[in-house]
């Protein structure tokens, strides 16, 4: 069952002078309570702050706090269906972000905690930036402002070879025309929440600078950056920490968030602002149970591990994809099963001597140890070896062996599809399915398997 999660929106309305042709239009994004990875203190106040800020400088401004994956969708969705040519559209995030292979992705509160690898599952169950940035774009905002406060710790960082994302800290990122992004630290590094334990500050450090820089809204927003840079780092130096915001622009030089306040304090002062409505615990949407389900079962389904199955089965129980969940997990527990069975079997049966592989003619058939399994279309090559290292062929076929898995010693002279005149240890399998999926399992044992 798919946690219900409540969503804060804020509503924040502006009325400016009609002779304003674009309109300036915003969404900030804040998330403190994640429910499966660790919780932060700061984020939905530093988006409230800045939605404040803004709503102050003439911004339509919407907010989404707390928000699982629908609502941010659902925001978004919102955003995008506003915008018209022409328009200045800016999107703020503080919350838990992560890099993926040179990628950077949001994470709403209910994404889940990834301990397997699980890459493409995370992926499904985030917001990348880049298409959010691309589909601004694609809208027609005459400028795109994003302000990106995700550079804490990974929470998915454990040390070893399955972590997912990098360690720390956000990607680098490449804009297009009429776009201008900001990150709170620069690339690998990490943005403090506070100053020391005797900070009583709501917002965090990179948010409350920015709020001084906005009280002066006519400034040229290549300046404002550069100012918060500076301040930033030379705050995080005072307590010994690195922490220099990066911020990537191809805007026009005198481009600022209120132009009309540089322009004319008369025009700025014309503007009424209608202070922020809140509303607590609005419902979240209606959404489609068995669509989530499917997604979560497209994400998983090619894994040969049981643990995504798993997941997708609890959290979409009693849908169609949930049960095909419960189904595949349950087979893939079996199957580990049957091969520690075999695992056993073979380490009573290598107790005795390995006899020597028999050596054929390049006419005649391949030569296995075991009984042949077919054509051996389909298999997995644990190794492959001259036939000078005929022994070494030997050990590696008795260790496969060992690990409980059907291997079988070849002489390549007969076998086409190899390279004359080498041993190679196969093991056979029914389908190229199945030589896939079985070669994910040697590689725990032999890293030069493969099907």
């Amino acid at each position: 069952m798919v946690r219900t999660l409540f969503a804060t929106l804020i509503c924040l309305t502006v009325f400016v002078h009609p002779a304003e042709a674009a309109r300036k239009l915003a969404l900030v994004i804040g998330n403190n309570d994640y429910k499966e990875v660790p919780k932060l203190d700061k984020a939905v106040a530093d988006s409230k702050a800045i939605a404040a800020a803004l709503a102050g400088l003439g911004f339509e401004v919407s907010a989404a706090l707390d928000a699982d994956r629908r609502t941010l969708n659902l925001a978004l969705s919102k955003l995008y269906a506003s915008i018209e040519p022409g328009d200045t559209v800016l999107v703020q995030y503080s919350g838990h972000g992560v890099q993926i292979e040179s990628d950077n992705y949001l994470l709403p509160v209910d994404v889940p905690a990834i301990r397997d690898g699980n890459t493409e599952l995370l992926k499904s169950e985030s917001l990348r930036l880049f298409t959010v940035m691309e589909t601004v774009t694609q809208k027609g905002a005459g400028s795109s402002i994003f302000i990106i406060d995700a550079c804490r710790d990974n929470p998915f960082a454990t040390g070893g070879k399955r972590a997912v994302g990098g360690t720390r800290g956000m990607a680098n990122v490449a804009t297009t025309k009429g776009m201008f992004i900001m990150f709170s630290a620069g690339v690998g590094q990490t943005a403090l929440d506070r100053l020391s334990e005797n900070d009583g500050e709501a917002t965090s450090v990179y948010t409350r600078v920015l709020l001084k820089r906005l009280a002066n809204p006519g400034v040229k927003l290549r300046d404002l950056a550069a100012s918060i840079r500076d301040d930033v780092e030379m705050l995080g130096k005072s307590v010994g920490h690195t922490q220099r915001p990066a911020y990537y622009d191809d805007l026009p030089e005198n481009f600022s968030l209120a132009p009309e306040a540089a322009n004319s304090e008369q025009q700025q002062q014309q503007a009424v602002y209608v202070p922020p409505k809140i509303i607590s615990e609005t419902p979240p949407p209606t959404r489609d149970p068995t669509e989530e389900a499917r997604q979560a079962w497209e994400a998983v389904k090619d894994q040969t591990s049981p643990a995504p199955f798993e997941m997708v089965a609890k959290r979409y129980g009693g849908t169609l994809y949930g049960d095909l969940a419960a189904a595949r997990a349950q087979e893939l527990r079996d199957n580990a099963a049957r091969v520690a069975k075999e695992k056993a079997r073979q380490a009573l049966n290598d107790q005795e001597p390995e006899p020597p592989p028999v050596i054929r003619k390049k006419t005649n058939p391949p030569v296995a140890q075991q009984e042949s399994s077919g054509n051996l279309r389909w298999g997995v090559i644990v190794g492959s070896f001259p036939k000078a290292q005929a022994s070494k062929a030997r050990s590696r076929l008795k260790a496969a062996r060992s690990q409980g898995f059907d291997a079988q010693l070849i002489d390549t002279g007969n076998y086409g599809r190899l390279t004359p005149g080498l041993y190679v240890v196969v093991i056979a399998a029914d389908s190229r399915g199945s030589a896939l999926s079985l070669a994910v399992d040697v590689q725990n044992y032999f890293g030069d398997a493969y099907a």
